[in-house]
């Protein structure tokens, strides 16, 4: 009876080890390298790598021409542009123009400019240049009303979130879902980005320092993440406190069973 009492304390143990995360698999960020002792607090410097957005067909773009005649055109839906932000997280194309087939797109007064092909910072000047045909003293000011990421799996709280900064990165984004669970697998995240005919699928290690390297780093405009669970997860079902309530089924059968047999 002794024995048997001993394998389930064993079982009970092993199932207790199999539900814990290793530290080394929830740390962001972590230095790869061996040996560095107290290098590792030193503050480290990473080259930045965050390429530009390219508008293209059907994206969709918010101008606003700050000027005395101009600014009521602009501002299609109401007088106050805050509100057509609200809006426009909701419902993009009833405040934006929408870049056409041809990569233009049709604006009050000034007419069709070009935009598909450019950065964001480009479409400025270039819808600029085309203002100063018949203004003066104006400001341009443009940016991407369709600009979402997406963030499924193991997150607390996954979804589509909209962003209006030139610059998004991934931890960003995550945090924006309420961060990872315990049990995400950090080291093979993945990014799928649509690439007009194709899709292209990134893989991130976001334990590792060098992330910060990787051009995957910053997003662009509707990438999705996907993060799968670790493997281990399969055999947790989500919550640990269902192993430890079989373990106590476990051992209080075989205390019965001995107490019977006595």
């Amino acid at each position: 009876m002794n024995t048997t009492i001993g394998n389930l304390v064993v079982i009970a143990l092993l199932c207790g080890l199999a539900s814990c995360v290793s530290n080394k698999k929830i740390v962001y960020l972590q230095d790869q390298e061996k040996g560095n002792g107290h290098k590792r607090f030193e503050p480290v410097s990473y080259p930045a790598t965050s390429p530009d957005y390219i508008l293209e067909t059907n994206d969709i773009v918010s101008v606003k021409i700050n000027h005395l005649q101009l600014t009521q055109d602009y501002q299609q839906v109401s007088e106050d542009f805050d509100t057509q932000m609200r809006m426009g997280i909701q419902h993009p194309m009833l405040i934006g123009f929408t870049i056409d087939d041809n990569g233009m797109v049709d604006l009050p007064t000034i007419g069709k400019v070009e935009l598909a092909g450019l950065t964001i910072f480009q479409a400025q000047e270039a819808i600029s240049d085309k203002a100063k045909q018949y203004f003066t003293n104006y400001a341009v000011k443009v940016f991407l009303l369709n600009s979402y990421v997406s963030v499924i799996g193991e997150v607390q709280r996954p979804g589509r979130f909209p962003f209006y900064v030139n610059e998004l990165n991934i931890m960003e984004a995550l945090s924006m879902a309420g961060d990872l669970s315990e049990y995400a697998d950090r080291q093979h995240v993945r990014i799928i980005r649509d690439r007009g005919e194709k899709n292209e699928v990134i893989v991130v290690d976001l334990n590792d320092r060098e992330l910060l390297t990787n051009p995957a780093y910053h997003l662009q405009p509707n990438d999705i993440i996907v993060v799968n669970p670790l493997s281990s997860k399969k055999f947790i079902r989500r919550d640990p406190q269902n192993i430890f309530n079989a373990i106590s089924t476990l051992v209080s059968v075989a205390t019965l069973f001995v107490l019977i047999t006595r």
